[in-house]
């Protein structure tokens, strides 16, 4: 019932604001985190997106497009979650719902407004700098 819901709010409205849980996106994403996903019209994402993926009646992936593959006009998608260390299968492009375009980390930082492959580049590298800022203040804190 939920994800059908969502379903419909992201077709009507166009995006949506969803907490996420799981670590299978850190330290892109973080657990609990907040993300703005946008309706893609069939066939534009793109490798490096971030994107929703229906995997059943009640399930969403929210994982990093690795390949698409192009047959004869209808599209599959590889995707993977960033901290797995194999990928998730072929999906096929009717099952990708949308794109991540903003996230809202726990504790207030946000990034948007960038281009959406930007957004994977620079999302990745500002919280690889925040996972470094954090481990290197705790451990000057242990000292």
């Amino acid at each position: 019932m939920k994800s059908e819901l969502i379903k419909e709010a992201l077709n009507s409205v166009g995006n949506i604001l969803l907490t996420v849980g799981g670590r299978s996106m850190g330290p892109f994403i973080p657990d609990r985190s907040a993300v703005v996903i946008q309706r893609i019209p069939p066939g534009r994402v793109r490798v490096g997106d971030v994107a929703m993926v229906w995997t059943g009646k009640e399930h969403f992936l929210l994982h990093r497009v690795l390949r698409i593959r192009n047959n004869g006009g209808k599209y599959s998608v590889l995707i993977k979650g960033d901290r797995h260390l194999v990928h998730d299968g072929w999906h096929s492009g009717e099952s990708v719902a949308g794109v991540v375009s903003e996230i809202r980390f726990p504790g207030g930082l946000q990034i948007s407004g960038l281009p959406l492959m930007g957004l994977s580049l620079a999302g990745w590298m500002l919280s690889c700098c925040r996972l470094a800022a954090g481990r290197l203040s705790t451990f000057l804190g242990r000292r």
